[in-house]
C-alpha cells in the first residue's frame, strides 16, 4: 500500500527538475568559467541544453543517456585518474556522482512522466 498513490508523476517532475538543476549549474561553470578547456566547455554545452530539456519535459530518455554517459566518464576519472575514494572524510568523493548516474538510469526507464512537453505533444498529435 503507498501512501501517495498517483503521484509518480509529480515525482518525476520533481526528480527531473532537481537533476535538471544540478547539470544547468554545472553546465553553465564548464561553458561560461574562464581558462575552461575545449573538451569541456563542449560537455557544459550538452549539461545545460540537456539539463533544459529535462527539466522542461522534452526528449528526456535521450538525454538521461548522455547524462549516464557523462557520469560514468566522472566517475571513471575520479576513480582511476585521480585516486578519488567513493566517500572519504577529507573532500567529496564519487558517491555524488554515482547518485546522478542512478538519477539517469531511472529517467532513462521512466521517461518524463505525465507533466512534461513530450507528454503534451503527445496529447496534440491524438
Amino acid at each position: 500500500m503507498y501512501i501517495l498513490n498517483g503521484l509518480e508523476d509529480w515525482g518525476l517532475l520533481a526528480l527531473r527538475v532537481f537533476v535538471g538543476l544540478i547539470f544547468l549549474l554545472h553546465g553553465a561553470r564548464k561553458l561560461f568559467g574562464t581558462g575552461t578547456p575545449v573538451t569541456f566547455r563542449f560537455l557544459g554545452l550538452f549539461e545545460t541544453i540537456g539539463a533544459l530539456a529535462v527539466i522542461s519535459g522534452i526528449w528526456v530518455q535521450f538525454t538521461s543517456i548522455g547524462f549516464g554517459i557523462i557520469m560514468l566518464g566522472a566517475i571513471y576519472m575520479k576513480m582511476f585518474k585521480w585516486g578519488v575514494k567513493f566517500s572519504p572524510k577529507e573532500h567529496p568523493g564519487w558517491e555524488f556522482d554515482f547518485l546522478i548516474l542512478g538519477v539517469s538510469i531511472a529517467l532513462l526507464f521512466l521517461g518524463a512522466g505525465a507533466y512534461s512537453l513530450d507528454a503534451y505533444v503527445k496529447v496534440l498529435g491524438n
